[in-house]
């Protein structure tokens, strides 16, 4: 399955097949993705996406032997900032 994000071709099953084989390497290519694509947003978001990539890079890091824990902690720092105190959706 093939999607194309901010003008980069990525396939899924390429990218499910990197992290199982090379995990370095996939690192790697998902930094640059994401750093590419905050480097095309507008100058004034860059560092408020910074941050919160470097918020969940700790988590993935913090809870890196367990991936279903890290992506429930992501989940719910996503819906605080979604509909929590001063999030973007009314309660």
């Amino acid at each position: 399955m093939q999607r194309r994000i901010h003008g980069a071709e990525l396939d899924f099953d390429e990218w499910r097949e990197l992290a199982r084989t090379d995990p370095r390497e996939f690192e790697r290519r998902r930094t640059e993705v994401l750093q590419s694509f905050i480097e095309e947003t507008p100058p004034h978001h860059r560092e408020r996406l910074r941050r919160l990539q470097w918020r969940i890079d700790m988590e993935r890091r913090l809870h890196w032997r367990s991936p279903l824990v890290a992506a429930q902690r992501l989940y719910a720092m996503m819906m605080e900032s979604a509909v929590g105190r001063d999030g973007l959706l009314p309660a």
